[in-house]
């Protein structure tokens, strides 16, 4: 018993409070919020939980009864709680911390403020009430409570963060600054305090200087103002009403790139473009902490950047010691130069500085992967997992850990989840490019090994079909996705890919099928929206196929590969110019799509515009350099520029490795300039 007060003391349990940020109207307030106390404690909590169950009431006593009562609330046991503190308080009436976690359960409704009141002497039900007090609209009486609870903990940066909302509900917002810089001198992690203060100041300039104080310990934010910062100027009143919405909107996810359709921001994804626009956002605040972190990690990306990149990131740690998240980023950084024991270190030092930031614990897990400590990855992706359920990076980590650990099956569904997430994940997946043919082999073979002992998995036989797909063995991918069909016949995944081979076989009416169940049956499973709009096109349904991409991108305007496909039919049709707007369009939301620079060669192509089409195509090739269509567009610009030296070499990689790609006329004139030698 007195091992569970202890942990339950150490990890500062009283003020872990339900849906706090929802309840009173709080910006995101991770520090304190219950569901993620739980999750990140999850283990510890179980181990003290575990003996208490076993014990008879005479053993546990109301002390006993409090704790375990105290431990079920956390982890979600309700009911449970809630008896262990009336049995408690049957034992010992008037017993103050029974009284007051009985209070918690009940806080916004009518039983709550009479059990906390009675609940003299513990600090806890002073915070209670006080919260309670705020949820019902009475500001002005939660005053006294809040004064109890800051004389017994003066170190509670909580305490000052709901004087301060009291104070700014009840008129007084000079005040409630006061007190809600305290808080944030109390606890530096907590963005919250300063986001409120922004909220209070007179003029933009004001709040813009205190919304940058927040950037220091919220790369989330600080995601969001990196880009806005391109759009206007750091103090115009737009920029900062637009951030305040944004602070103060409940969080979907923790991770700022799923949360970019709030604010209709696009994200970067060249990294000299980055290095060059932090270099300029840096010069102006060179004294931020956040600045000195962006730079550094764009820093990381370009040539011989990393050296630089760790020393920047080193300088916002040094300006901002207590962001974790800083650390986490100069750990990526070290691992980039091969320090891999420093950035064990610094992940270690980031998940202890703020250990609510999930992808620390997701690049941690990934780097005791590569370490070959699958048991320890497998804990901090999981970990990671709970607290940012949408990070696809998370499971397709996690499923590489589990196939290392022998559990397909496990591995399996998290690669279905990866994908579902990101579509560019699959069971033989090679970070920005395209798996060789020994890779598709190796990952084939791994599969088939994987059957023997688990013949009756659909989604084995589904990405074991996909793999043989990439491979060119589209007969065999039909026959592993008809097995995996026989199995679950709702698996919507199986039947995307099912629909996609014929389509790609060129039998796009029966393809019509399978992928319209896909759609059906896993809602999520977003490209196969495209995949279908496909099959509907070149069915001649050309209105069919252009309404499911534009209903796509009325629910989610940032989507590049419905942009990408209407570009496509554009094309298709004629309508050049608007294809090149749509990729534009496409572009700006994913600029690291090869499909999409290698469409754009090609429409600039049929424009006549040879230069800009070459650019295109060497964006394209410096993505995935292997794009045998993107070398072949490369050397018609080279040879309609009359650059006929470079022409000749890009032909000649064409003839040798993609030959079957030109058509009489492109191969025409690539002997022509060739000559003999061709």
């Amino acid at each position: 018993m007195s091992s569970a007060w202890r942990l339950l003391e150490a990890l500062e349990h009283e003020e872990r409070l339900e849906d706090l940020s929802r309840r009173l109207g709080l910006p995101p307030t991770p520090e304190y919020d219950l569901e993620i106390f739980k999750s990140l404690y999850l283990q510890e909590l179980d181990e003290v939980r575990g003996p208490l169950e076993t014990l008879s009431l005479a053993a546990l006593g109301p002390g006993g009864l409090t704790a375990r009562g105290r431990l079920r609330r956390i982890l979600g046991d309700v009911s449970g709680a809630e008896s262990d503190f009336r049995q408690a308080l049957d034992a010992r009436p008037g017993l103050a911390a029974a009284q007051a976690f009985l209070g918690e359960l009940a806080l916004g409704g009518p039983q709550a403020e009479p059990a906390l009141r009675a609940a003299t002497g513990a600090p806890s039900a002073a915070l209670y009430l006080a919260v309670d007090l705020l949820m019902r609209g009475r500001p002005t009486q939660s005053a006294a409570p809040l004064a109890a609870y800051r004389r017994a903990r003066p170190h509670s940066a909580l305490a000052f963060l709901l004087t301060g909302l009291a104070l700014e509900r009840s008129g007084r917002p000079a005040a409630a600054d006061r007190a809600y810089a305290r808080a944030a001198a109390l606890k530096p992690i907590c963005s919250a305090a300063h986001l409120l203060r922004a909220r209070l100041a007179r003029s933009s300039h004001g709040a813009a200087r205190r919304l940058t104080q927040a950037y220091d310990v919220s790369p989330v934010m600080g995601f969001v103002t990196l880009q806005l910062h391109r759009e206007t100027n750091l103090d115009r009143p737009a920029y900062v009403a637009k951030m305040i919405d944004f602070a103060f909107s409940k969080p979907e996810t923790l991770s700022a790139y799923y949360r970019r359709e709030a604010t209709q921001t696009h994200f970067s994804h060249f990294p000299a473009e980055d290095y060059e626009y932090v270099s300029r956002l840096m010069r102006r605040n060179a004294g931020k902490a956040w600045a000195h972190a962006f730079y550094g990690r764009a820093a990381c990306y370009v040539p011989s950047g990393a050296a630089e990149g760790i020393r920047h990131l080193s300088r916002a740690i040094a300006l901002s010691p207590h962001s974790g998240w800083c650390y986490a980023w100069r750990a990526n950084a070290r691992r980039l130069v091969g320090d891999l024991r420093g950035a064990k270190r610094d992940f270690d030092a980031a998940v202890k500085l703020q250990p609510f930031y999930h992808r620390a614990y997701v690049w941690r897990g990934s780097l005791l992967r590569k370490l070959g400590r699958f048991s320890e990855a497998l804990s901090d992706l999981n970990r990671g997992l709970v607290l940012d359920p949408h990070y696809s990076l998370t499971y397709h980590e996690r499923s590489l850990v589990r196939r290392r650990l022998g559990d397909i099956p496990g591995a399996l569904s998290d690669l279905d989840c990866a994908f579902l997430l990101d579509h560019r994940y699959s069971w033989v997946f090679k970070t920005g490019g395209t798996p060789d043919p020994g890779q598709l082999r190796l990952g084939i073979e791994e599969l088939e090994r994987a059957e023997r002992r688990n013949p009756h998995l659909p989604s084995l036989f589904m990405w074991r079909g996909q793999a043989r797909f990439q491979a060119g063995d589209s007969s065999g991918a039909l026959v592993d996705f008809q097995t995996a069909a026989l199995m679950d016949p709702h698996h919507g995944l199986n039947l995307g890919w099912q629909g996609l081979v014929l389509l790609e076989s060129g039998e796009a009416r029966r393809a019509l099928e399978p992928l319209r169940k896909a759609v059906v049956f896993e809602p999520r499973f977003q490209i196969a929206r495209s995949w279908l709009a496909r099959a509907e096109f070149a069915c001649g349904r050309r209105v069919q196929a252009r309404r499911i991409l534009l209903d796509v991108l009325r629910e989610k305007p940032l989507t590049p590969w419905a942009r990408y496909w209407l570009a496509h039919f554009d094309r298709e049709e004629g309508r050049l110019a608007s294809a090149e707007r749509e990729l534009g369009k496409a572009l700006l939301i994913d600029g690291k799509s090869p499909e999409a620079y290698l469409l754009l060669a090609q429409t600039r192509l049929e424009r006549g515009r040879a230069a800009q089409a070459l650019a295109a195509a060497e964006q394209c090739l410096s993505f995935a350099p292997n794009v045998g269509r993107a070398l072949v567009a490369k050397a018609e610009a080279l040879a309609r520029l009359g650059r006929a030296e470079e022409a000749v070499a890009s032909y000649r990689a064409v003839l040798k490795d993609f030959p079957y790609l030109l058509n009489e006329e492109q191969r025409k004139r690539a002997e022509a300039l060739l000559g003999p030698q061709a």
